[in-house]
């Protein structure tokens, strides 16, 4: 999503130094959660983690049927949250460039 902020804002000298601060914060983080995941559910995550990649998604999509969307699950998995950062971070860049525009 930050990537696209920065698209968006036209902020093409951040992706660079975001992408390095990514990688350097989120890489041990992801690390150290697998390491947890690998000590509570032992060979059940190892299974999981041969058909799911670390950190580069795979767009081919899990074997079997896909799932329902669900509303309830949007906010069970409190990702109404992220929904409203999203409506936010629009408005502002809309604000923005119509304040850069305005006569």
């Amino acid at each position: 999503m930050a990537v696209g902020i920065l698209i968006a804002g036209q902020s093409y000298w951040l992706l660079v130094p975001f992408g390095i601060f990514f990688l350097s914060f989120y890489y041990p983080v992801m690390r150290a959660e697998e390491q947890e995941l690998r000590q509570r559910y032992g060979e059940r995550f190892e299974e999981y983690a041969r058909s799911v990649p670390l950190f580069l998604p795979s767009f081919t999509g899990p074997p079997g049927t896909p799932s329902t969307f669900l509303w309830s699950r949007v906010f069970k998995n409190r990702e109404h949250r992220t929904t409203l950062g999203l409506f936010v971070t629009q408005l502002f860049l809309v604000l923005k460039s119509w304040i850069e525009n305005a006569p």
